[in-house]
């Protein structure tokens, strides 16, 4: 039972931390720079831009806010199953689902609740991160998506290597 609670504490810290990270940090550095501008942190590397993605991840279903926030809430009830049933085990996937949670979070509130300076709302995620390796930009990202990444490879990798039940009866018995 011990476990049980402790996985939900992690589960519930890393969402949380993930969701205010995420809320503060778009706050603080979206309003650093002018809109579609930039600024650089880290010489050819590491720059803050500000720029308005109104569609998922590399701006796939542009402008479809609506059916992004359907996603975003089914994905949120698939990972309410899986924690329901992990049943306390298994810290690494309470991590790991807990940023992923987070993430989902920081961008449906931007998608839904941001209000724009002229009071409408936004229907946009803002993004602020933008990474250049040998000459090529990255997709300028956020925190809520570099949680959703790392999340779901810690899931993956968790379900990779993992030891499951059917595996550890077909092993031999010393």
């Amino acid at each position: 039972m011990r476990s049980f609670a402790i996985g939900r504490i992690v589960f519930a810290f890393v969402v949380v931390a993930g969701v205010v990270l995420d809320l503060w940090t778009k706050a603080r550095f979206y309003s650093f720079v002018d809109n579609n501008g930039k600024e650089e942190v880290i010489k050819d590397f590491f720059y803050i831009a500000s720029a308005s993605n109104s569609g998922g991840v590399f701006s796939i279903l542009k402008d479809q806010t609506m059916l992004l926030a359907v996603l975003s809430v089914l994905a949120l009830l698939v990972v309410g199953v899986i924690l329901v049933r992990l049943k306390g085990r298994v810290l690494w996937l309470h991590i790991g689902l807990g940023l992923i949670v987070g993430g989902a979070l920081g961008n449906l509130y931007d998608r839904l609740l941001l209000v724009t300076p002229l009071g409408d709302k936004a229907h946009f995620v803002r993004d602020f991160i933008l990474l250049v390796f040998w000459g090529y930009e990255y997709p300028i990202f956020n925190i809520a998506d570099a949680c959703i990444c790392v999340g779901a490879a810690m899931v993956a990798l968790k379900l990779l290597t993992g030891e499951r039940k059917h595996e550890r009866k077909l092993q031999p018995e010393a």
